[in-house]
């Protein structure tokens, strides 16, 4: 969020005017509050080794060693204010075999709900991936 000047996320009394406690987060910041660091102190730093994403989704078990976002929607139910600590809880909801160009693999459903420490919902994310073995392609 480099440069979006909007004061609701910096300007309290414009927040408050808006019906908001006071500053609030933007709704894009989501995943950078509630997603655990890919790196912590005293670990190797990250360099050349192949990095996963920190996401439930990514540890689902199935067959398949790449995975990719095809669809994803959030619906944003209450606002994230500074402090506010998340904590998120993912549903494995529909999984569906399916041969594509990219090969034999599964469409799968992850629904994660998103809450603060007062247990409040802030955003519901419902992302659809599609795990596959990738294929070698003869040229």
């Amino acid at each position: 969020m480099i440069g979006f000047d909007c004061p609701l996320h910096y300007d309290a009394s414009c927040a408050q005017a808006h019906g908001y406690d006071t500053i609030v987060s933007p709704v894009s910041m989501l995943r950078v509050w509630a997603m655990p660091a890919y790196w912590r102190p005293g670990e190797p730093r990250v360099s050349s080794e192949i990095m996963t994403t920190p996401l439930a989704a990514a540890t689902v078990p199935g067959e398949g060693d790449t995975l990719i976002a095809t669809k994803l929607r959030v619906e944003h139910v209450n606002p994230i204010y500074p402090g506010d600590r998340l904590s998120a809880a993912a549903t494995l909801t529909n999984v569906t075999r399916k041969a594509t160009r990219l090969g034999p693999g599964a469409f799968f459903v992850v629904e994660t709900t998103y809450s603060n420490q007062r247990e409040e919902v802030v955003a519901v994310e419902t992302v659809t991936f599609f795990r596959y073995t990738q294929q070698s392609v003869a040229h």
